[in-house]
């Protein structure tokens, strides 16, 4: 009997994710390998703006200090076979969350937005999630007239262009 040797040769795809792609400045990120085909036997990170700025761990944790869109590129390597794939301005670091004032409120309350964000939208949301109000950032604020709401606990939920939700906890006192 004779033995025919087959090879089964499979792409080799780099490929990869973070657990969080917008983050504020200080924080870190855990990227994770998703590359397919042959198993990498070597990983090559480059992190542009980042804490390492390289790796050569599977699973890497980075640090992000300064605001900013980042690149993330991942090169894998398997005996003599290569990957790259690269994401432009995967990271997106801002400066911080929104900031309400003054908080507690009654009148107008403001939304002071980090330069960075790209907004959406402003919500003002009441305890069991209802949408009250809605506002229009001007620059990088907004404010909400909170006459006509009951006293209670409130969200402004800021909505960015990419999905992502923050929210703020708001005390209306009332009229």
């Amino acid at each position: 009997m004779r033995v025919i040797p087959v090879v089964c040769e499979f792409p080799l795809r780099a490929d990869f994710e973070a657990d969080d792609s917008i983050i504020v400045a200080g924080n870190t990120v855990q990227f994770s390998d998703n590359s397919i085909g042959v198993r990498g036997s070597g990983w090559r990170w480059t992190f542009e703006g980042g804490d390492p700025g390289t790796s050569t761990l599977q699973h890497p944790k980075v640090q992000y200090n300064q605001a900013g869109k980042f690149q993330v590129t991942l090169t894998i390597t398997a005996g003599a076979l290569s990957a790259t794939k690269s994401k432009t301005d995967y990271i997106h670091v801002t400066f911080g969350e929104p900031r309400l004032f003054p908080n507690p409120a009654s009148g107008l309350v403001s939304v002071e937005l980090p330069a960075d964000f790209e907004v959406a939208s402003i919500t003002l949301l009441n305890a069991i999630g209802q949408q009250v109000r809605s506002a229009t950032p001007v620059g990088a604020m907004a404010q909400f007239n909170l006459s006509g709401l009951a006293k209670g606990i409130y969200l402004v939920r800021v909505t960015q262009k990419n999905g992502k939700a923050v929210s703020k906890r708001l005390v209306v006192l009332g009229e």
